[in-house]
């Protein structure tokens, strides 16, 4: 996330290299489009009935064939190891 690193290799339920794409994508697609709710298990929810609708191409301004699909546990898990995280 900039220029932190963000450690997943913990995560032993991600193994595809395209949900890690699809991760990274969502965090920045997270930065640019503000939610109202900021629970995070609100905020979860509400994208990832985003993405069920809308597809994983909403996170990229330019449709992509290389992301996969992944639990909101996984994107959790990479939201809570980002250090310098401050939410507004």
């Amino acid at each position: 996330m900039g220029k932190e690193r963000i450690d997943l290799w913990a995560v032993e339920q991600l193994v595809e290299s395209g949900q890690l794409r699809a991760i990274a994508a969502t965090l920045v697609y997270l930065q640019q489009h503000g939610f109202e709710d900021n629970l995070l298990p609100a905020v979860l929810d509400q994208l990832m009935t985003e993405i069920q609708t809308q597809g994983l191409d909403q996170l990229s301004p330019f449709p992509r064939g290389d992301l996969a699909q992944f639990r909101s546990l996984e994107l959790a898990a990479a939201i809570n190891r980002i250090r310098t995280l401050q939410v507004h």
